[in-house]
């Protein structure tokens, strides 16, 4: 109990850490759940691919969201609905690109793909795609987040609200996009 109380001091004080244990669980859980609807099961997971999702969501988003909500805040200091909705367009055309991008060439990178794969095989043929799908569903996400919760909560709410898009990742992650060699 006293190990659980110095966590939620901790959190409180250091609020990236909820973030970073939030994205430590989701992004892997969006992976296995995509690996679920490929059928596989307990013992025929890829689970280098979970543990390759829970790294970059350690590593790159959870970092990565907390400055940008951390920065949006500083911008736009008055919690309001206007506010929220300018945030959350301004993510839209700032943060939402560079994410992707990581994305695509962070993780075939992690998985021990070259950079050329990252950017012919990955980026260039599922950007665009996944950004028109990501205008129809992250701006009302943020906008709620930005208008109703609370400042150190935003980061593990927006992971939340980030599980079905990390199924998304998943499956667009490793969908092939040519047929090479056939």
């Amino acid at each position: 109990m006293k190990l659980f109380k110095h966590i939620i001091k901790l959190s409180r004080k250091y609020p990236i850490i909820r973030g970073l244990a939030s994205y430590a669980i989701i992004c892997p859980a969006g992976c296995l759940f995509q690996q679920t609807y490929e059928g596989k099961n307990l013992q025929s997971f890829d689970w280098v691919r979970v543990l390759t999702f829970s790294c970059y969501g350690v590593v790159v988003v959870a970092p990565m969201l907390h400055g940008w909500v951390r920065v949006a805040g500083v911008i736009w200091p008055k919690e309001n609905l206007r506010n929220a909705v300018k945030k959350a367009l301004v993510e839209q055309f700032t943060y939402g690109p560079a994410s992707m991008l990581c994305f695509y060439t962070v993780m075939p990178i992690l998985e021990g793909k070259s950079l050329e794969y990252a950017i012919q095989e990955q980026l260039k043929p599922k950007f665009i795609s996944t950004y028109k799908i990501a205008l129809c569903y992250w701006p009302f996400v943020q906008t709620l987040n930005f208008s109703l919760v609370p400042a150190r909560n935003r980061v593990p709410f927006v992971s939340v609200c980030s599980f079905i898009w990390w199924i998304f990742l998943a499956h667009m992650n490793n969908i092939q996009t040519s047929l090479k060699g056939v």
